[in-house]
């Protein structure tokens, strides 16, 4: 399949970052969008400089630029509304070859778009998730883009933002880094270094993944 979405990790944290589409080159499978450092945002680059580098996953493959862009946007809009806090400046689905958004579609990305400082890192507001879910309120999948969105979910890596963290001290499990970091107080990153066993402890208090 010519088209495909992929993720960016931080290398040391491995923390979810960034969602992309590409093409695959075939000349050069090498020389993909997913690897490639060019032509990044400035917040990506800062991401990519703090944490000494990045690594990519690619999701899924798709037959058409069209498929590529929807899954592109449906992963951006979801991971956002999670809290998630993507280095992406839009939502996606640029670049489409030959496309032309209806004027129904430009007034959703329109309403949606209004506000957005998210990329500056504030706070999503409920206000600004609602109009988040409006972008593709009502937008029809095929029973074939379904079945592909499916598949393309099974056996993603799975970040280890998303992981279950044991305080050990506490004996607290927290279902994420995230939520472990929110209620400790502690650096997401030392406790990930924690849960690794680079690092003892962080705050006077011992964390490891849940099942390791």
């Amino acid at each position: 399949m010519k088209y495909y979405t992929y993720a960016h990790y931080t290398a040391d944290t491995e923390e979810l970052f960034y969602i992309g589409k590409g093409t695959q080159e075939t000349r050069r499978p090498q020389a993909t969008r997913a690897a490639s450092k060019a032509g990044r945002n400035t917040y990506w680059n800062r991401k990519v400089k703090k944490h000494n580098g990045f690594t990519y996953v690619v999701l899924a493959r798709w037959k058409t630029e069209k498929e590529a862009h929807d899954h592109e946007i449906f992963l951006i809009t979801t991971f956002k509304e999670l809290g998630f806090r993507l280095c992406n400046l839009t939502n996606g689905g640029e670049g489409l070859s030959g496309w032309k958004h209806t004027e129904e579609s430009k007034k959703r990305m329109s309403i949606a778009a209004t506000g957005n400082t998210y990329c500056l890192g504030v706070k999503l507001s409920a206000e600004r998730i609602e109009k988040l879910r409006a972008l593709h309120k009502g937008v029809p999948k095929t029973t074939e883009h379904r079945k592909n969105l499916s598949i393309a979910r099974t056996g993603i890596k799975v970040p280890s933002i998303w992981k279950p963290i044991n305080c050990i001290t506490t004996g607290i499990i927290y279902p994420s880094l995230t939520e472990a970091a929110l209620q400790t107080g502690c650096d997401p990153s030392h406790i990930v270094k924690c849960c690794r066993g680079k690092l003892n402890k962080t705050k006077k208090m011992e964390f490891a993944y849940v099942g390791n």
